[in-house]
């Protein structure tokens, strides 16, 4: 088996109380921009993604276990904090119902606080070989399949799996 970088993950963030919150454009782009800007920030390898719209998961690997912790606290919070903007800016009333359930379940739960989307813990699954590596994110990318939402992974848009071909196809290519 080959070895893979020591700090890496699949990581997973859900939404408090499941709650679809990512099921706008905007919503979605807001968190895709975010994962980019982060990643730069933190100096952290994004692998593979998935945004579903009460969760994200994540591939992503660190030089450390600090350099991973501190940018998954970042990405909540600022995520968290680009979508109550949203939603405290607009008068849509679908948006307005969704701000109504985030600040009802703040208040309900005693653990979380003011605008907060994600539940405090997440998911940190670590991979130990490219085997492990290989299953992850192929189980990432089946799951909007498994769902119903798509044929194909391939034509789930908020995925990292076109990238991931893409650089695959180019990989081998050159390999040959």
């Amino acid at each position: 088996m080959e070895e893979i970088k020591p700090f890496t993950y699949s990581v997973r963030f859900n939404t408090i109380n499941n709650l679809d919150v990512f099921v706008k454009k905007s919503f979605k782009e807001l968190v895709i921009d975010s994962l980019i800007n982060l990643k730069k920030d933190f100096g952290v390898s994004v692998y593979g993604y998935l945004l579903m719209s009460d969760h994200i998961s994540l591939i992503l690997s660190a030089e450390d276990q600090r350099q991973l912790t501190m940018f998954c606290e970042k990405f909540k919070k600022e995520v968290s904090q680009k979508v109550m903007d949203l939603l405290e800016g607009d008068g849509i009333t679908e948006k307005r119902w969704l701000l109504f359930l985030v600040n009802f379940i703040n208040k309900e739960n005693s653990e979380g606080g003011a605008n907060k989307i994600w539940t405090l813990e997440y998911f940190l699954k670590p991979l130990n070989d490219t085997i492990e590596f290989d299953e992850e994110l192929s189980t990432l990318y089946q799951r909007p399949v498994e769902e119903g939402i798509v044929n194909n992974p391939e034509d789930y848009f908020y995925s990292s799996v076109k990238e991931n071909l893409v650089e695959q196809y180019y990989f081998n290519k050159q390999a040959v």
